[in-house]
């Protein structure tokens, strides 16, 4: 296992994909187990060949398929405020911890080029099967909210036998790490799930009395696995909705 930069953010999510050509509704990527294997979508933005597309996505692809095996996860988040309009501090970081030896797992990675590379938004999916199966079956609704997103952007839905978890990522410079930061937040949320600590005190500097929350959570899962991807064609950020297990 080795450790990925920590990072100051706000949470943020990451997906996948349904069938051959234009993603559904213009970036609904659905990804639903099949019989011993999985469905891993990698993503890359534009390049200059093909070749470098496909090399781009199968090694995004690869990082969800270690991360399916095992990834490990903190958080601390400090919130500070004041009596002052001014007075509030916010900051969040998170640690992922993976399998960054990506080589064989890029390996075990197979796609059909003339049924399974997805469109969006500029964005090329490439829909790749990962000899792999998930313990228990998986069944949510795929309802969409009247602005047409998602229905589990709003309310998460239960679904038995694994933790549930949400991300979201704002865009960012690079396509991948757009996915790949909602993807880091929908293991954050599963992660506060599994053990969270919270502690509230208050401090007194200058006659001004501040209270300062710190939240810190830690926690290892296995089978995580994106069910749904939702790229939104206008402002261009990601969501994921995600599942895993705690890892023993």
């Amino acid at each position: 296992m080795k450790k990925a930069i920590s990072v100051l953010a706000a949470l943020v999510t990451l997906g996948c994909a349904g069938s051959g050509g234009a993603a559904d509704g213009g970036g609904f990527w659905v990804t639903m187990p099949g019989a011993g294997s999985l469905t891993i979508v990698g993503v890359s933005g534009p390049q200059l060949s093909a070749a470098t597309v496909t090399e781009n996505a199968r090694e995004h692809a690869a990082r969800n398929a270690s991360m399916f095996h095992r990834v490990e996860a903190s958080f601390f988040s400090r919130q500070v405020i004041g009596t002052g309009i001014f007075d509030f501090e916010n900051l969040s970081e998170y640690t992922i911890s993976y399998d960054e030896n990506l080589g064989p797992f890029m390996e075990r990675l197979t796609f059909d080029p003339d049924r399974d590379v997805l469109t969006a938004a500029g964005t090329t999916g490439i829909r790749f099967s990962y000899p792999a199966f998930l313990p228990a079956p998986v069944s949510f609704s795929q309802a969409r909210n009247p602005d047409g997103s998602p229905g589990w952007i709003t309310v998460p839905p239960e679904i038995s036998g694994y933790l549930v978890g949400v991300g979201h990522s704002g865009r960012r410079l690079r396509v991948g790490d757009t996915f790949a930061n909602s993807v880091n937040a929908a293991i954050a949320s599963m992660i506060f799930q599994i053990s969270t600590t919270t502690t509230a005190r208050q401090e007194e500097a200058n006659s001004i009395i501040t209270t300062v929350y710190t939240h810190e959570s830690s926690g290892s899962l296995t089978n995580f696995f994106v069910l749904e991807t939702w790229l939104d064609p206008v402002s261009l950020s990601v969501w994921t909705l995600a599942i895993a297990r705690p890892a023993n």
